[in-house]
C-alpha cells in the first residue's frame, strides 16, 4: 500500500503547478506544462504496465492520471477523450477484482466527479441555451455510470461515509428519493 501511495503522489506532484503560458481549451484557461507533466507521468505508468500488465496499482495510477487530463481539459472533445480512457483502464482492473471495494469505488468516482463538473456548468447556463439539454442529459448518464459502481461497492461495504453521501447524493440526483433513504 505504501509503493502505491508513493507512486500515486509522484504521478501528481507537479500537476498542480502553473506556469505564466497558459491557454484556453474548450473555453477554460490551463497551463500546457500541467497537461505535459501529466502526459509524462502517463508514459512512466504505460511502459510499468508494459512490463506487467495486470499490475493494478499501475492500472489505478494510470486511471488516476487519464482523469485528471480529462479534468484539465474539461468540457472539450481532449477532455471526454481521457475520460473514457480512464474508464476503460479502471474497467480493465475491474475485469480482475470484480468485487475490489476499492476499484469499485474509485470507478464510481470517475462519473461522479464528471456528474458534477457538470452540474456547475449547467447552472451556468439558461435553460433557452442550445447545450442546456445536452449537458443536462450528459449529466443524468454520469450520475447513473456512478450510481453502478456505487451500488456495487456499497454491496461489498456499506460503512464507508464517502461513499455513501456519493451514493445518497447520486440517488437523490436522479430523483430515487426511496433508494437514498435506504442509504447508512
Amino acid at each position: 500500500m505504501k509503493q502505491y501511495l508513493f507512486t500515486i503522489c509522484l504521478c501528481f506532484i507537479a500537476t498542480f503547478t502553473f506556469s505564466q503560458e497558459n491557454v484556453i481549451v474548450g473555453g477554460k484557461v490551463i497551463d500546457p506544462a500541467q497537461i505535459e507533466r501529466s502526459q509524462a507521468n502517463l508514459a512512466t505508468v504505460n511502459a510499468r504496465l508494459e512490463a506487467d500488465p495486470g499490475n493494478q496499482e499501475m492500472l489505478l495510477a494510470k486511471t488516476l492520471i487519464l482523469e485528471r487530463l480529462s479534468v484539465i481539459l474539461g468540457d472539450s472533445r481532449a477532455g471526454s477523450d481521457y475520460f473514457s480512457k480512464a474508464v476503460g483502464t479502471i474497467n480493465s482492473a475491474l475485469e480482475a477484482e470484480p468485487y475490489d471495494f476499492d476499484l469499485n469505488f474509485k470507478a464510481g468516482q470517475l462519473f461522479y466527479k464528471q456528474a458534477l463538473l457538470i452540474r456547475n456548468i449547467t447552472a451556468q447556463l439558461d435553460e433557452s441555451d442550445p447545450s442546456f439539454s445536452k449537458h443536462t442529459e450528459k449529466f443524468y448518464n454520469m450520475m447513473e455510470g456512478s450510481l453502478t459502481y456505487f451500488q456495487r461497492a456499497y454491496g461489498i461495504d456499506q460503512g464507508n461515509p464517502n461513499l455513501n453521501a456519493a451514493l445518497k447524493d447520486a440517488y437523490q440526483s436522479l430523483g430515487m428519493l426511496d433508494e437514498a433513504k435506504t442509504v447508512k
